[in-house]
């Protein structure tokens, strides 16, 4: 990978975990520099934002005794429940602001199977990405 992209790595990566941050206008800067390295640009923020919400995964999934029996909130329920029903399917919505990352870890929490939580969490990113990127090309 070249060395200029690996802020767009990181930076993917950081906004996809707990820490503030979006990774979409790094994303539009970079395609605004190399408008011909579309889908390297797309392939690096898709991992590293993929990444960032495995990371929430396995976090929720290695603290999942510990907090399971702290939290007892409403929300943590009804969060819970809409996994329950659906699985790992509904962490195609870990790209959405505010709760996608939050999803992550509490899907983590809940046990879903990680291998498809991990491709659920990858097409979810890709397809934001991909959005990003077509609505400016």
């Amino acid at each position: 990978m070249m060395v200029e992209l690996w802020p767009l790595f990181i930076g993917s990566y950081l906004s996809s975990t707990l820490l503030p941050g979006g990774s979409e206008g790094l994303l539009v800067g970079y395609y605004l520099l190399y408008p011909e390295r579309l889908w390297l640009l797309l392939g690096i923020a898709s991992i590293g934002n993929t990444l960032g919400g495995v990371t929430s995964l396995l976090i929720g999934w290695k603290t999942r005794g510990a907090i399971l029996r702290n939290v007892k909130s409403q929300k943590y329920q009804k969060v819970a429940t809409w996994l329950g029903n659906y699985g790992s399917p509904i962490l195609l919505f870990s790209w959405l602001p505010i709760v996608g990352d939050p999803l992550c870890l509490v899907a983590g929490w809940s046990s879903v199977a990680i291998f498809p939580a991990i491709v659920f969490i990858w097409i979810g990113k890709t397809l934001r990405y991909a959005a990003v990127l077509w609505v400016i090309a």
